[in-house]
C-alpha cells in the first residue's frame, strides 16, 4: 500500500531527523518506541507523530521557517526523545502536551532575546 506524506509533513521530517539527539543509547530507545532500529524508528516518527503534531500546530500562527529551524530542527527532537524515553507509546494528547512544552521553551527564548 502506498501512503501519501505531503510536502509539509516531509519538511518537518526532514529537519526533525537532522535535530535528533544521537547517542550511544538510541539503538535500545529506537528498539523499546518502534520494536526495531532506527528506519523503523524514523518511520514511525513519520507515519504518526508527525501528523499529530502538524495537526496541533495547525491551531497557532507559526512561520515556516521558525516552525522549521526552532520546533522541528531543535527543540522538538530533544522534548520527543525524553518522553519516549518515560512513555515508549505516548497518546495524542502526551504528544500534543510535548508539543505545547516546547512551544512554551520556543516563546521564553524569543521573549529572553527580545529583553
Amino acid at each position: 500500500m502506498t501512503q501519501l506524506i505531503s510536502t509539509d509533513h516531509a519538511l518537518a521530517f526532514a529537519y526533525f531527523k537532522e535535530g535528533f539527539p544521537y547517542g550511544d543509547d538510541n539503538h535500545l530507545l529506537f528498539e523499546q518506541v518502534s520494536n526495531g532500529g532506527d528506519l523503523e524508528f524514523f518511520t514511525l516518527v513519520l507515519e504518526t507523530v508527525i501528523p499529530v503534531v502538524e495537526h496541533y500546530l495547525a491551531q497557532f500562527e507559526i512561520d515556516a521557517p521558525d516552525k522549521l529551524y526552532l520546533f522541528y530542527g531543535e527543540a522538538f527532537p530533544c522534548q520527543l526523545k525524553r518522553l519516549l524515553e518515560r512513555e515508549p507509546n505516548p497518546t495524542r494528547q502526551a504528544l500534543e502536551q510535548c508539543a505545547d512544552k516546547v512551544l512554551q521553551h520556543i516563546a521564553q527564548a524569543m521573549r529572553e532575546i527580545r529583553q
